[in-house]
C-alpha cells in the first residue's frame, strides 16, 4: 500500500516521491515533473488510465478517483484565478490611494 500526495494537477507515492517509481512502471510520462524532478505524474495522465494493465487491478486506485482528484484541482485552479483579478485590482487601487497620500505624511506643518 503506498500513500498518495496530490497536488491540483500531480501526484507522487510515497514522502516525497519515493515510492513514485511504481507509477512509472504502468502509466507512460510520468516521472517528468513539472520541475524535472523525476518524481510525479500528471493527474490527467492517470485519468487516462494504465498504459501497462496492472499486476493486481483489486489492489489498484480505480481511475475514477485520478479523474475526480484532476477534476477538483481544476475547480480549485479556477476559483484561485478568479479570486486573484479582485485581489490585483484592490492593491492596485490602494496603491494608487497610498501614492496620492505619500506627499502628505512627509510635510512638516500639521494640518487644522
Amino acid at each position: 500500500m503506498y500513500e498518495a500526495y496530490v497536488s491540483t494537477t500531480t501526484a507522487e507515492l510515497g514522502k516525497d516521491g519515493a515510492d513514485s517509481d511504481v507509477l512509472k512502471k504502468y502509466f507512460d510520462g510520468c516521472g517528468s515533473g513539472l520541475f524535472g524532478n523525476g518524481k510525479t505524474c500528471a493527474l490527467s495522465t492517470l485519468c487516462a488510465g494504465p498504459t501497462t494493465p496492472y499486476d493486481k487491478p483489486e489492489k489498484s486506485t480505480p481511475d475514477q478517483a485520478w479523474c475526480d482528484l484532476e477534476d477538483a484541482g481544476g475547480l480549485a485552479n479556477t476559483l484561485l484565478t478568479v479570486g486573484l483579478i479582485p485581489g490585483l485590482g484592490t492593491f492596485i487601487l490602494t496603491f494608487i490611494f497610498a501614492a496620492k497620500e505619500i506627499g502628505k505624511a512627509g510635510s512638516s506643518s500639521p494640518e487644522e
